[in-house]
């Protein structure tokens, strides 16, 4: 009993150290408030929180089968990103992924503007990698569109599945939620 009233005293007291420290701070559910110098509101510290989405019409193709995709990144905590949006996309064994370098409109859904033109494109043996060009950002509540080609190499096996999936890089474009940052869509051929 006396380790229990201990141990309850000893954050008893650590709570009032920070409070009389920092007075105009609190926290709750890991999401960061401050009250303004008037003391009677509430303002939230904003960041971005971006997510990621996987358009594509059919999931199945036929010998060099060759058909578009989307990666939508939206921002969903009603906050501009801040610096470059980083994001990956896995690539595929049995599949070539490729991007035009210009906007242009993807194939999906009847037909999709994309903004390829604002991002630059990397690769290396397991990943292509797109970085937002300097200046460009998401705006609070927006999205950004980015497409994509993707084709069944030749010599595949019927009957193949793989995950394609793409990745928004933790922190990117002052991301500070990383729990929704991939989004996986599994993909076979016929």
């Amino acid at each position: 009993m006396f380790l229990e009233n201990l141990n309850l005293n000893m954050r008893s007291l650590c709570c009032l150290f920070l409070l009389l420290t920092y007075p105009n701070f609190s926290f709750s559910q890991a999401t960061a408030f401050f009250y303004d110098t008037a003391g009677n509101r509430i303002r939230r510290n904003a960041a971005p929180d971006l997510t990621p989405t996987l358009e594509m019409d059919g999931l199945l193709f036929a010998e060099e089968g060759l058909r578009d995709f989307i990666v939508n990144i939206f921002e969903i905590n009603n906050t501009e990103t801040s610096g470059s949006v980083i994001f990956r996309i896995s690539k595929l064994s049995s599949f070539q992924i490729t991007y035009p370098l210009i906007n242009g409109l993807s194939g999906v859904s009847g037909g999709v503007q994309n903004q390829n033109n604002n991002w630059d494109f990397t690769e290396n043996a397991n990943f292509i990698i797109a970085t937002s060009k300097p200046g460009i950002k998401i705006a609070q509540g927006a999205s950004a569109t980015i497409g994509f080609s993707i084709k069944r190499k030749s010599g595949v096996a019927a009957g193949t599945l793989q995950n394609l999936s793409v990745t928004i890089i933790g922190g990117s474009g002052g991301d500070v939620n990383l729990e929704n940052n991939q989004s996986i869509v599994k993909i076979g051929t016929l």
